[in-house]
């Protein structure tokens, strides 16, 4: 079974988790598509998501390790790159 939200399709599944839910809400508001994520590294940085999406996303990290596993999730799925600020 799949969800509608906006212009986007989700499998109804995935609403179960916090992200997914937050993420259905923001689709629902005229507000613009910007999300900042403090902790925002990793090796699945939930700023993914909103950009698969069309969000302009933006991230804060301080852990080097956090950073570098993010931007190889970023290369590997051919998203925009983090760039790194210290």
């Amino acid at each position: 079974m799949v969800q509608a939200t906006g212009d986007s399709a989700v499998p109804q599944i995935s609403w179960a988790t916090p992200l997914y839910e937050y993420l259905r809400r923001c689709n629902a508001t005229a507000l613009e598509k910007r999300v900042l994520d403090c902790g925002a590294g990793g090796d699945d940085p939930p700023l993914s998501l909103f950009c698969q999406y069309g969000y302009q996303t933006h991230g804060i990290e301080i852990a080097e390790s956090a950073l570098v596993e993010a931007n190889r999730f970023c290369r590997e799925k051919r998203m925009p790159s983090q760039k790194t600020v210290k």
